[in-house]
């Protein structure tokens, strides 16, 4: 069974927070965080989900993370709602399926929030 879990940036201090997300009317969005049980507001633009998968490194991976492949481009975690899946985008707007077992052939470099430079370009 995939562990559920999501992520957001704090609107109090803008640090990442890891626990159960939950949105109130609609308006307010809120992680109960898992290291205090505390509801902390996030800035929902920055909420993902983590995928179940983890990178060669053994670091979770969660939708909006930055994937360094063997190919040596970036690529884009992100939710395809069309296609009811997680997927891989990189800086070409080529897309890959996102299996978990093939996570381990990448490692998460950074974050669509964090760092946006690293989709563009191409090359590592």
């Amino acid at each position: 069974m995939r562990e559920i879990l999501f992520r957001g940036k704090r609107l109090d201090n803008g640090q990442w927070v890891y626990g159960y997300y939950r949105c109130d009317s609609g308006k307010y969005h809120f992680i109960m965080s898992i290291d205090d049980y505390l509801d902390y507001r996030v800035d929902p633009d920055t909420v993902g989900e983590y995928t179940g998968a983890i990178d060669k490194n053994g670091k979770k991976i969660f939708e909006g993370d930055i994937l360094y492949p063997i190919s040596k481009r970036p690529y884009l975690v992100f939710w395809h709602e069309e296609d009811v899946k997680f997927t891989l985008k990189n800086s070409r707007d080529f897309c890959l399926n996102f299996y978990q077992n093939i996570a381990d052939e990448y490692i998460v470099i950074g974050n669509i929030h964090d760092n946006p430079e690293l989709l563009k370009g191409g090359e590592k």
